[in-house]
């Protein structure tokens, strides 16, 4: 029997929350403020490469027991009720613009994008906007990444490392390809960059995958750890182009994820950002858009509005997770459904397990009841891009390795 503890990855949770609130600042690009973060978008690569990491701590040995629609049912708890309440104030930012008599979309369009968005399928274009998520435009990555989820648990059986290698490959050098013909890699939240956006996801979520299992061969070091985390925020806030954007997303998101996964941050920091980080990006850029018409409408400082805004974010996630986030996920986890097939690979519910999946009859052999375990899932797991409180403390237990 493989033998198993109990690790924290205190050093991504404050590496997303840096990630984030770098996000937020990007977007404020419209304000005074745009000097700060000019390379913010970046952050949504490393959330993708810590995606790949927490996906695979949390479920690589339970995928197989838990069968397509389980493990689909526990992502789609986990992603909703914030990415739910980013939607909210994206169509409450459409109905104030609509009353204003400046609305973007039309009332038809603003009803084909909601449907969509709660199905988590990307919005039609149309003649006004061509965006995946016209009403909440970080939705785009979110929704990428809960389709890669679904395709990486359908397929789970074929993803030996060798086929990781390969598709990671292949992502990496349409990014390239991306590069050299001007382009650029700031792509993914509209149609006609939607093939970027998919290089992006393609490329740094198998990574954070093939870091995860190759975790043990790297050295962890506190001192490179620390020196990583603070060197992430340097490399948003420099102004270079589309080189150094390649360069970073390719090589240095990944190094700058190996050495945060081994450094240990205070639990209450660590617990914090992880709480803040899905929160503020889900939210955030509706929000921020709201509050910085209104402020120009009054003729106050939209810099200073975004600051406020920024702040009351922060001080209100540890409410938002404890009294709307968690709450509704345990409501949403008690809902039953009809048995479903368990669909796994290809739609055929295969008990053999390949060998990247070998130690999954561990968690079976520990008589862990369903129930709990799917508390464990929905609570504690990793959530999309960015992942919330307690992703990383669930058991993990020592794999062959990966052919």
């Amino acid at each position: 029997m493989a033998q198993h503890s109990k690790v924290t990855f205190t050093g991504l949770d404050v590496l997303r929350g840096v990630a984030a609130i770098s996000v937020v600042i990007f977007h404020a690009r419209r304000t005074d403020i745009s000097w700060l973060m000019p390379n913010g978008w970046m952050a949504v690569d490393l959330f993708f490469v810590m995606s790949g990491f927490v996906i695979a701590h949390a479920y690589e040995y339970r995928i197989s027991d838990l069968g397509l629609f389980g493990f689909m049912r526990l992502r789609l708890i986990r992603f909703y009720p914030l990415y739910a309440l980013g939607l909210c104030i994206g169509l409450l930012r459409q109905f104030i613009l609509f009353f204003a008599g400046s609305h973007e979309l039309s009332s038809t369009e603003i009803a084909i994008s909601s449907f969509a968005a709660l199905l988590f399928l990307p919005a039609l274009p149309s003649a006004t906007s061509d965006a995946i998520a016209p009403l909440n435009g970080p939705s785009w990555s979110l929704i990428l990444e809960f389709w890669v989820n679904a395709l990486y648990a359908l397929f789970f059986r074929f993803m030996t490392t060798r086929i990781l290698c390969t598709i990671v490959i292949l992502a990496g050098a349409s990014l390239v390809f991306s590069t050299i013909s001007g382009a650029g890699l700031l792509g993914g939240p509209h149609w006609r960059d939607l093939a970027i956006g998919l290089g992006r996801v393609l490329y740094s979520f198998p990574l954070g995958v093939l870091i995860y299992r190759n975790r043990t061969r790297f050295v962890n070091s506190q001192l490179f750890g620390m020196i990583a985390i603070a060197a992430t925020v340097m490399c948003f806030m420099l102004p270079f182009g589309d080189t150094y954007n390649c360069i970073f997303i390719l090589f240095m998101s990944p190094v700058i994820v190996i050495f945060a996964s081994g450094c240990v941050i205070f639990a209450t920091v660590s617990d914090y950002c992880a709480t803040m980080s899905y929160y503020i990006y889900a939210v955030h850029l509706p929000a921020l858009m709201i509050v910085v018409g209104i402020a120009n409408r009054a003729g106050i400082s939209s810099a200073a509005a975004s600051f406020v805004l920024i702040i009351g974010l922060l001080v209100t996630a540890t409410s938002v997770d404890k009294y709307f986030d968690r709450p509704l996920r345990r409501r949403m986890l008690g809902l039953r459904f009809p048995r479903s097939p368990r669909l796994i690979f290809y739609g055929v519910g295969r008990r053999d397990k390949p060998e990247h999946q070998a130690g999954s009859d561990v968690l079976r052999n520990q008589g862990a009841a369903k129930e709990k375990i799917d508390l464990v899932g929905v609570l504690q797991d990793g959530p999309p891009a960015v992942v919330a409180q307690g992703d990383m403390r669930q058991e993990t237990h020592a794999a062959p390795p990966r052919a």
